[in-house]
């Protein structure tokens, strides 16, 4: 029975064999560098020149060349051998792990490494399949804090209450009218710092009632879309195992 029980759970979590550069530290102050030698969607195995204690806890930081870094806020470790440790993940936000499973899932070159994943592939498309095809993109609604700007002065604060991957809805009291156009600090609820937000370099104000109006994104620095991206996805995710 526990053969099994360890059978299906290499099937459920398979392991993809990468060599990814990572960071990794014991206590939030020191920080050591190793490189991951396979990844699943619950582990990893790490070689380092600095070794941990079996049971001691880690904070990671995964980062593959091409792909937005990944962060496990706590991973504890399982064994230490000859240079080499594994780990479990233990604490990962819902971003992070959405971020990975893209990750390996970019590995998958045939349809039996793809089986792990396909359930949640096919249950995203029919999500979306669902939603109003007059939008190009999917809206979801959420609540956090925005800043509005123009020519580098602040017009107001607000409230963003409905977001999509193009733009967003907007309660505020700043001076803006249809048509115009504004830059924008999104902050998003996700894993990073709350005083780090999202830029949106030019948005368009394209509908206006009473102190709510939709915005339009028209461009933002790369990496914030790829911020805004993953964090899209998560929202999918969530909203498609809710359903």
């Amino acid at each position: 029975m526990e053969a099994h029980a360890i059978h299906m759970e290499q099937r459920r979590f398979p392991r993809q064999p990468v060599r990814v550069e990572t960071m990794f530290s014991p206590d939030g102050t020191r920080i050591e560098d190793g490189l991951v030698l396979d990844l699943s969607q619950r582990g990893c195995r790490i070689v380092s020149a600095w070794q941990p204690a079996a049971g001691s806890f880690l904070q990671l930081q995964l980062r593959p060349q091409n792909h937005t870094f990944i962060l496990i806020p706590q991973a504890t470790v399982q064994w230490v051998k000859d240079g080499v440790f594994g780990v479990a993940f233990t604490q990962i936000p819902d971003l992070e792990a959405g971020t990975l499973t893209r990750f390996l899932w970019s590995f998958c070159t045939t349809p039996e490494q793809a089986k792990p994943f396909v359930t949640v592939q096919a249950l995203k498309e029919k999500h979306l399949s669902r939603l109003d095809n007059r939008r190009k993109f999917p809206r979801f609604v959420l609540h956090c804090p925005i800043a509005l700007f123009t020519g580098g002065v602040t017009l107001g604060d607000g409230l963003c209450y409905d977001l999509s991957g193009g733009g967003c809805a907007v309660e505020s009291a700043a001076p803006v009218g249809k048509g115009h156009y504004v830059s924008l600090n999104l902050y998003l609820p996700d894993h990073r710092d709350p005083t780090t937000p999202l830029n949106v370099e030019l948005a368009a104000v394209r509908w206006l009632v009473q102190q709510r109006f939709g915005v339009e994104f028209i461009t933002m620095p790369t990496a914030d879309q790829q911020r805004l991206r993953a964090y899209v996805d998560t929202l999918v995710i969530k909203s498609m195992l809710c359903s």
